[in-house]
């Protein structure tokens, strides 16, 4: 998969920056080469789409398998992979729906949908890989007007129950199906979970409820609907019945300077285009009762994580073509159930548990405490008269601790992680400290950390000291 794949409305006619006031932190990840076992004789195309199930299957839509003339070949292939990205199985060989690969989705039950560009359809598979389920419908090759379609402007009006260059799908509690449709027509299709057309609502233009390449589509748990408007670089929100609600941007600094990996030098300042800074290809939401949202753009290349409500949460990767760098990501699965699912969680947290630490031995308190929950706890152990540090601290007053340790130190504390052990959402830690004091003595400690992290950040933790030897350090005249 070339890069892992991590594959809203104007609120009041006013977009909502999706940018929080302070610094906006990286995210630590890691992009292991060669994810992918493929078999002999077998190469990806662009992958357009990648989907993980409960068992941790990945699925990869690619535009490969390509054949027919140099231009307008079909190039759709749906290829399957175990949790250790073994090749399993290709899905559709020789669909008849096959034209031109966009996306892949999995449900709560595990079928697969794909929708296809180029064939105006949205196909679901069962378990089996058996067609379950198509909606829309294919041109007919023996038409004498049938051709690749045109992008009139205004587009003609659109049709129930046909696409245009159709988009993404995703589904409510409910398993009403939402399509996004797409690079041509600029509306969302509501069709009911037996395939019965039920709405649509949208059309082309940049006002509340418009769009302008509506080119990825995802739900939360309370069955809103969010549309990434790409050309109008916002993702808006809507009720399972087409009712605005809000919408935002993202809008993070970059470095001006940087290009994008394909194409011309873009203005860094546009508010609008496909290749405006934060203009959303892709976006998931994650299941659980903590939801985040994760949005990438094609430049400057990154991919967001966010709050429902539109904060950035933080930012992961940037642009380029080797390894942990990106260029027009088109689709982000956002999988964490099973048991790969977790293995990634388990091993994420590990390392932001390591960040931790290094970004303290930098000194970098706001890094620190952009690790953490708005309401995260530690504890320090202890008893007050032999430990008056010791209690449970907030985010704030934690910072505030970290600072006056800091400021008695020569040149900062150095935390080396000596060891790690992960289960769950919690990771045990080993940690060594050096640093000397202004006052001339000698700081040496051992540590073991508890954290517990929720959504990918600390929300608790638990440090063991030897409290004494603190003592006699930091507060002993």
């Amino acid at each position: 998969m070339s890069r892992w794949a991590f594959a809203v409305l104007a609120l009041l006619c006013q977009p909502v920056l999706a940018q929080a006031p302070e610094a906006v932190p990286a995210i630590p990840f890691d992009s292991p080469p060669n994810v992918l076992q493929l078999p002999k004789d077998l190469y990806l195309g662009e992958v357009a789409g990648v989907a993980v199930n409960s068992k941790g299957h990945i699925f990869v839509f690619h535009r490969g398998n390509t054949n027919g003339p140099a231009y307008a070949a079909a190039a759709a292939q749906l290829l399957e992979f175990d949790q250790d990205g073994k090749f399993v199985r290709e899905i559709g060989k020789n669909l008849y729906g096959w034209s031109f690969a966009h996306t892949v989705r999995v449900d709560k039950e595990d079928n697969v949908w794909v929708a296809d560009k180029g064939s105006d359809l949205v196909i679901k598979f069962n378990h089996e890989g058996r067609v379950a389920l198509v909606i829309g419908r294919k041109l007919e090759a023996s038409d004498e007007d049938t051709a690749p379609l045109k992008h009139p402007k205004p587009p003609l009006p659109a049709e129930d129950g046909r696409f245009r260059q159709v988009t993404d799908v995703t589904w409510n509690p409910q398993g009403d199906i939402f399509i996004s449709d797409g690079y041509i027509n600029s509306r969302v299709a509501k069709v009911d979970k037996n395939g019965n057309w039920v709405k649509s609502w949208g059309e082309r233009g940049d006002k509340p409820g418009e769009f302008n390449t509506p080119h990825s589509i995802a739900a939360d748990a309370k069955g809103n609907i969010y549309v990434a408007d790409r050309f109008n670089r916002r993702i808006q929100v809507f009720d399972s019945d087409g009712t605005f609600q809000r919408a935002f941007s993202i809008d993070v600094p970059f470095d001006h300077s940087i290009r994008p990996v394909i194409g011309n030098k873009v203005d860094p300042n546009a508010t609008s285009g496909t290749f405006s800074p934060g203009a959303p290809w892709a976006i998931c939401i994650t299941p659980g009762p903590n939801q985040v949202l994760y949005a990438s753009d094609a430049y400057p290349g990154r991919v967001y994580k966010m709050s429902l409500d539109g904060k950035v949460l933080g930012v992961i990767g940037g642009p380029g073509r080797q390894l942990k760098q990106f260029a027009w990501i088109h689709e982000i699965a956002c999988a964490h159930s099973g048991e790969r699912g977790a293995r990634r969680t388990v091993m994420g947290n590990k390392e932001i548990a390591a960040e931790l630490f290094a970004r303290f031995s930098r000194s970098d308190i706001p890094g620190v405490l952009s690790l953490m929950t708005d309401d995260v706890v530690w504890r320090i152990p202890g008893k007050k008269e032999l430990s008056p540090a010791a209690g449970d601290y907030g985010k704030e007053r934690i910072g505030r601790l970290f600072n006056r340790m800091l400021s008695q130190l020569e040149s900062g504390l150095q935390m080396t992680v000596l060891g790690s052990v992960a289960e769950g959402d919690t990771v045990a830690v080993e940690v060594e400290s050096s640093g000397d004091l202004k006052n001339g003595r000698r700081y040496r400690q051992q540590y073991h950390f508890a954290i517990v992290f929720q959504d990918g950040k600390i929300a608790r933790v638990r440090e063991y000291l030897d409290t004494q030897h603190a003592f006699d350090v930091w507060m002993r005249p």
